[in-house]
């Protein structure tokens, strides 16, 4: 309305006109409604309707007449001209000192909400006189600033009550520092503006405040309990998940979260994911928590990880019954198995290969996920497998085989021809996809060297895939071998030595070896061993970059003595690695005794100090590795999962997603259905000893099934239990960021 107000004096409105606009709209109304209705022919303007109308234009006119008399007596050049000479007289310290002086005596109980240092504390007072002085000449950029300012001040713990004397003294301040200046017409118009915006900015809190952001910002976890146990079963899902603020919504989930009140988010996690029915329905807020949170898989990925064991078990229910020696389990995957229209690469399985942690497919929840997704799209894996492996047979057959051959028979040339227009179709193949990928958006930037964060470049996804990018080199390399022509000339290759051919041909088998090891991601035991491995190589890697520096360190004293064997730096470094290796060792006959005693010292600290310290060094890596190594297995699988669903036309991934039927409802017994939103299986007995089993975990309560009534009060969960989850998450934040 001030907005508006503010446009309307712009156009030439004044208060006069304002009777005269209420009853042209009046009149447009009645003509309007004298048209006639082709469905209930012509409509009366009723004395009742004239009477509603004019009741709410006094109303609508009367906040816009506040704002035109200010315009009209000048009220913003005044506020304006003052608020410059006040900053002109005073420092913006000194503006800042007399105020929270004057605050501190006038409200007390105010006070606590600035902390901050002196000068920090004048900066944000100017800002804030700024701000109100923006209301009257600009309202538009000050409702803009408003909605986040809002948010802000609630988190503080700012209410609307706090409004009336932080303008008393405001007064204060301003008649103190003017003086002279602070005249009748003065004071008018800054009482006028503060009154104006300190209703709107009150009005902001009051909607924003409630007993739930209230115990947000006090972080007074039964509170919360408390306020959430008031809500009415039908919206106490809504009470948790948003908070509207002058427009805006604000999620106290994500407020605990990145407040690091853990326990609070917890408590909102279990609250909204538990299953409570009555005699009517069931009520779960799984649906609401993901469709208001759309990131929430990013958001508890990098801010809170530990919260995501919660999430998960929130989306099981397991049956208390055994049947057949089978447990009916329903898992309400839903939103996690992501929408087919969307994108592969923006879908929470996606975000948890990207920036979740292995230990997060080990659940039970997040395996389903991947298994659903691995069963339909496995036997494209395959397929892709074999068109490589076939590629990797007609290369061993034509070029490995063909090596050994005095000259190229007719068989070996048709072989290394097939191979390369395999590798062709396979490359072209690749760089359409490429294409589509690049023309989409599809590429992410790669840092190869993640200590140098500057050194990094852009590629689509399909090459930002090591596996990929092996497979595209490969076929770059076979087609390169087989359009050389290089075939032996009646010599063998020994006899020949080694070309760039031949270095062609090699790197292509090699290359071919390699990434036909993705196979093992069918398999959890090998790919953990291989990530065992190649977790352990690395530990390998930085100890002999340190017998590196040693090795050049003796080499080079070695050389400066000049003994036999020893007598050209490049001679002295083999030398020290025959000794080391005990491969072909050097005659040592004529070794001085400083050389000879700095050379069994060298021998002596590699095969004793350095590699005992790498035995040591792998032992506690491989304790450590060995509890995540199925994750990353699984972790690897998903991400191959993804990457094939990113290749798919939406209506193919849309045929795999119906198959599931996430909008059926599931069962809890028969004929009694749930929730919809996921899918149900029996698995074997023995899923009653994981330590996520829960037992029918439903709260049913008896009783009068109204849906705007609160919910019984239940026993809430001791404290003990409260602070050993603090513990859990203060251990697995430490585990996660080491």
């Amino acid at each position: 309305m001030v907005v508006a107000a503010s446009r309307l004096f712009a156009f030439g409105v004044r208060i006069q006109h304002l009777e005269q606009i209420g009853d042209a709209i009046g009149q447009s109304f009645k003509a309007a409604l004298a048209c006639p209705c082709n469905e209930c022919g012509l409509h009366e303007w009723t004395d009742d309707q004239s009477e509603a109308w004019s009741w709410c234009w006094e109303v609508l006119s009367a906040d816009i007449a506040k704002t035109i008399r200010a315009q009209e007596l000048r009220h913003v050049q005044l506020v304006r001209d003052s608020w410059e000479a006040v900053k002109a007289s005073k420092s913006s310290v000194d503006l800042g000192d007399l105020f929270y002086t004057d605050l501190q005596e006038e409200a007390p109980q105010v006070i606590h909400l600035f902390q901050r240092p002196r000068k920090m504390q004048a900066y944000l007072f100017i800002q804030a006189m700024e701000l109100i002085v923006r209301f009257g000449e600009d309202p538009a950029s000050f409702f803009d600033e408003l909605k986040p300012l809002v948010i802000r001040h609630i988190k503080y713990g700012v209410r609307s009550q706090y409004m009336k004397p932080f303008g008393i003294v405001l007064m204060r301040t301003m008649e103190h520092v003017l003086g002279p200046l602070w005249t009748t017409d003065v004071s008018a118009a800054w009482k006028s503006l503060w009154t104006r915006c300190s209703c709107v900015v009150s009005r902001s809190l009051n909607v924003g405040t409630n007993l739930i952001t209230v115990s947000i910002v006090n972080g007074d976890l039964c509170q919360l309990r408390r306020a959430v146990a008031c809500a009415p079963r039908c919206d106490r899902a809504k009470w948790i998940v948003q908070v509207q603020v002058n427009g805006s919504v604000l999620s106290p989930l994500y407020w605990a979260v990145r407040d690091c009140k853990y326990a609070m988010a917890r408590f909102m996690l279990r609250d909204l994911l538990t299953i409570r029915a009555d005699r009517e329905e069931y009520y779960y807020g799984a649906h609401l928590l993901f469709e208001s949170h759309p990131d929430l898989v990013s958001a508890l990925c990098r801010e809170s990880p530990q919260l995501v064991s919660t999430l998960f078990d929130g989306l099981m229910w397991h049956s208390q019954a055994v049947e057949k020696g089978k447990v009916r389990v329903n898992y309400y995957i839903g939103e996690l198995y992501g929408a087919p229209e969307g994108d592969p690469w923006a879908s929470p399985l996606a975000v948890f290969c990207a920036e979740g942690k292995p230990w997060m497919f080990d659940h039970p929840v997040l395996d389903k996920v991947l298994q659903l997704k691995w069963g339909r799209l496995k036997l494209l894996f395959f397929a892709e497998q074999t068109v490589f492996a076939l590629i990797l047979v007609l290369f061993m057959v034509g070029f490995v085989d063909g090596a050994s051959e005095l000259t190229c028979s007719q068989h070996t040339v048709n072989l290394r021809r097939a191979v390369a227009s395999m590798s062709g179709i396979v490359l072209l193949v690749m760089l359409v996809l490429m294409h589509v990928q690049i023309r989409s958006g599809q590429c992410v930037r790669i840092q190869p060297l993640p200590k140098l964060p500057s050194i990094s470049f852009v590629t689509p996804r399909l090459l930002a895939n090591k596996w990929n990018t092996s497979r595209f080199i490969a076929c770059v390399l076979i087609i390169i071998a087989a359009l050389s022509g290089h075939c032996n000339q009646g010599t063998s290759r020994s006899d020949q030595g080694s070309t760039w051919n031949m270095h062609v041909e090699a790197w292509a088998g090699l290359l071919l070896w390699i990434q036909f090891s993705q196979i093992l991601v069918t398999s959890t035991r090998l790919s953990a061993l291989i990530y065992t491995v190649g977790i352990l190589l690395s530990d390998v890697v930085r100890l002999l970059l340190v017998i590196l520096i040693l090795l050049v360190a003796f080499a080079a004293y070695l050389t400066c003595l000049s003994n036999e064997g020893f007598g050209e730096f490049g001679q002295s470094i083999l030398s020290l690695v025959r000794v080391s290796i005990e491969v072909s060792k050097p005659d040592l006959i004529e070794v001085g005794g400083w050389s000879l005693f700095m050379l069994l010292f060298f021998v002596t600290f590699i095969q004793v100090g350095m590699l005992s310290i790498l035995v040591a060094q792998l032992s506690l890596s491989y304790e450590t590795t060995s509890q995540d190594k199925t994750g990353y297995a699984k972790m690897n699988k998903a991400f191959v999962v993804v990457e094939i669903e990113s290749v798919l036309s939406q209506a193919m991934r849309t045929r795999i997603y119906d198959v599931f039927a996430f909008d059926q409802p599931l069962e809890f017994d028969s004929g009694d259905l749930g929730p919809t939103g996921g899918v149900q299986v029996r698995e074997n007995a023995a899923v009653r000893s994981h330590p996520t089993y829960v037992p029918d975990r439903i709260l049913r309560f008896p009783g009068d099934a109204d849906p705007k009534e609160p919910w019984p009060e239940q026993e809430s969960d001791s404290e003990d239990e409260w602070m050993e989850d603090d513990a859990d998450d203060r251990s697995r934040l430490g585990d996660d960021f080491d």
